[in-house]
């Protein structure tokens, strides 16, 4: 997975980048998704604090943005956000494998 952290009118510390880095991950975490690729913009203008969070999976895009004055808590929203948003993909991806007719049980019938 490739990921990218971008900083606008402010440098990223290491710690900012730790922070996203781990939350990006424990959001992927447990999911059965071939993430591609994440994108992180983080924006500072004046006091309001801006994130973008971009992640490309299986020919499938999920993006999501927050705005507060809090950098850690607009990252901590934009990441629940997509976290939803994968979730929700999870949920409507049926598989379409038929199952061995040895695995089929007949019903079992009383008299």
């Amino acid at each position: 997975m490739q990921l990218t952290i971008t900083g606008r009118h402010f440098d990223i510390t290491d710690n900012l980048r730790k922070a996203v880095e781990d939350k990006l991950l424990a959001a992927f975490e447990g999911k059965s998704l071939k993430i591609i690729a994440a994108s992180a913009v983080l924006a500072v203008d004046k006091n309001r604090c801006r994130a973008d969070f971009v992640v490309n999976y299986k020919g499938h895009d999920a993006a999501a943005a927050a705005e507060g004055y809090d950098m850690y808590k607009v990252i901590d929203e934009a990441i629940a956000k997509i976290d939803v948003q994968l979730n929700k993909f999870l949920d409507k991806v049926q598989t379409h494998q038929a199952t061995p007719l040895r695995d089929v049980t007949a019903p079992q019938t009383t008299e």
